[in-house]
């Protein structure tokens, strides 16, 4: 069932004339959901831009609530239909801004979320669980829209996650949990499987990398003091099995040797291997049956053991689940698979081969601001020594005076003069 809601939430109208109703659900990112309209519905009076409608399929298995967007009108010989477009309400989120510079130091994530969800205009979010506590320093500067800040946050962590959310309550609840490991569904070839796509990409493939953290030049903090003096950490087998493949990971928030070495193995466990992903047709038996298994629930997030004639059994997370009619062909279902640990894309760009992205926090570079000073002094004539920080700088590590002195000639007041006579 489609149905319509005001801002307040309130049920306005039953879509029961639409169709092609399709949805995506990804993995931390805003889904969406499409349909489309007979013309000349007057239902479509009750279809306003960005005001809700909520997704139930037949078996009663709610799907979400979503903003309406853009629309499409279509008339032609054969064709009198609007097609409509409308984003998940986690979108609301892009209703507020950070205006002016934010910053946030040493605080817990939990900390950081609320202070970002306290930046809305209107509390339609509120944090429930939040199963990480890292430390980190954030800053933002006029974000417009508060969800590529909330997003950022946990981007750089060295373990998955997964942002997890209820709108089926109001204010509606959001959570950042750790994903899960261990499979409660299946998908095997002969059962539910109609077909799959197999992807394997090396492009991102690391297998030495040389960490380096906090300060700058000769002063910038890496491993050798921990690591028998070599700067990088290597997967031997990977070297052997793809050839050398070098990195340099950089990542300023680490001011402790061993940490940083620590933090540069676990992330090259995850980018010592090709990128591997799959794309499954499946029969998402759940609709199709009285007595649905609990272990045919094909849903994104949770994690599925695939079972093949020519790959052997392994376990994928549904990263993306997306249905092309809901109502119509409710047992058709894509899937697309990843492996349990993300890939080096937690680091570097999706664009650049060696980019690196630094979306959790701004860096500033370190700067010396010198200032000479020389000047005569002494107890009825001190030196006064000034120094200037400009409006822009936001951190002051140390100040320092340094100085050395010598004998001068002093402040002396020269003999009264009695005078002259001059005979010409």
């Amino acid at each position: 069932m489609l149905m319509t809601m005001n801002l307040s939430r309130e049920y306005t109208a039953i879509l029961e004339n639409a169709y092609d109703v399709s949805y995506e659900k990804i993995e931390n990112e805003i889904g969406s959901i499409e349909f489309s309209m007979p013309l000349y519905d007057t239902k479509n009076a009750m279809i306003q831009a960005l005001q809700y409608v909520e997704l139930t399929d037949n078996e009663d298995e709610y799907i979400g609530l979503y903003r309406i967007m853009p629309s499409t009108i279509q008339k032609d010989k054969s064709n009198y239909t609007i097609k409509y477009t409308a984003m998940h309400v986690l979108g609301t989120l892009l209703d507020s801004v950070l205006f002016g510079y934010h910053e946030l130091v040493n605080r817990t994530t939990t900390e950081v979320i609320n202070y970002i969800l306290g930046k809305q205009k209107t509390k339609h979010w509120v944090l429930k669980k939040c199963e990480f506590t890292r430390y980190f320093s954030y800053a933002w500067e006029n974000e417009n829209g508060l969800a590529d800040a909330l997003f950022s946050i946990p981007a750089a962590f060295d373990e998955d996650y997964i942002w997890q959310w209820n709108t089926q309550v109001y204010p509606f609840e959001l959570s950042l949990v750790k994903p899960p490991t261990e499979p409660i569904c299946r998908i095997q070839e002969g059962y539910n499987m109609e077909g799959f796509e197999i992807e394997t990409d090396p492009n991102n493939l690391v297998n030495r990398v040389y960490p380096l953290g906090a300060g700058e030049g000769v002063n910038q903090l890496n491993i050798n003091s921990v690591n028998k003096n070599v700067p990088y950490v290597e997967d031997a087998e990977s070297i052997k099995k793809y050839g050398l493949i070098e990195y340099v990971w950089v990542d300023q928030r680490f001011t402790i040797a061993q940490a940083l070495k620590d933090n540069a193995l676990n992330m090259l466990k995850k980018w010592s291997i090709p990128k591997v992903s799959w794309k499954v047709k499946a029969a998402d038996l759940i609709k199709l049956t009285d007595s649905p298994l609990d272990i045919d629930k094909l849903r994104q997030g949770t994690v599925v053991m695939i079972n093949t004639n020519e790959y052997g059994s392994f376990n994928l997370r549904i990263k993306k689940e997306s249905k092309s009619d809901v109502f119509g062909a409710p047992q058709e279902l894509e899937l697309e698979l990843g492996n349990l640990k993300d890939d080096i894309n937690t680091t570097m760009s999706d664009l650049g081969r060696k980019q690196q992205i630094n979306e959790t926090y701004s860096q500033g570079a370190t700067n010396i601001l010198n200032y000479s000073y020389q000047d005569n002094c002494e107890a009825a004539y001190p030196a006064e020594i000034e120094f200037y920080l400009d409006d822009d700088v936001f951190h002051v590590n140390t100040v320092e005076l340094t100085f050395k002195t010598k004998r001068y000639r002093g402040y002396t007041k020269a003999v009264k003069g009695g005078g002259a006579k001059t005979i010409t």
